[in-house]
């Protein structure tokens, strides 16, 4: 997609933007692996897009957020860290698991 698209595609993301509250998990983890592809690294805004999917209410959407935040954060950013690190804990182990993963990134 951001070889077609191209990193950054206003137009783009603001579709995928939409269909992150879809009603289909499917959609919404599409949306979002394809938001993270065709983010800027380190744009305040895509990282607080992405932080908030962290809070979906199913379990595979909330990995893929963890692994989304890995790549659109920059290395170091507080914020993107402090969100990984709450779901260190998480009751459900493959959201633990990409927490895990996420924090070297």
């Amino acid at each position: 997609l951001a070889e077609v698209a191209g990193e950054g595609n206003k137009p783009s993301l603001a579709a995928l933007r939409a269909r992150l509250k879809d009603e289909d998990v499917a959609v919404r983890r599409a949306a979002l692996k394809s938001f993270a592809q065709l983010s800027r690294r380190g744009g305040g805004a895509a990282v607080a897009l992405v932080a908030g999917c962290l809070e979906d209410p199913h379990c595979w959407v909330r990995e893929d957020a963890i692994k989304a935040l890995a790549r659109v954060a920059r290395k170091g950013d507080r914020r993107a860290i402090a969100a990984v690190c709450e779901r260190l804990e998480h009751q459900n182990l493959a959201v633990r698991q990409a927490a895990v993963a996420a924090l070297p990134q």
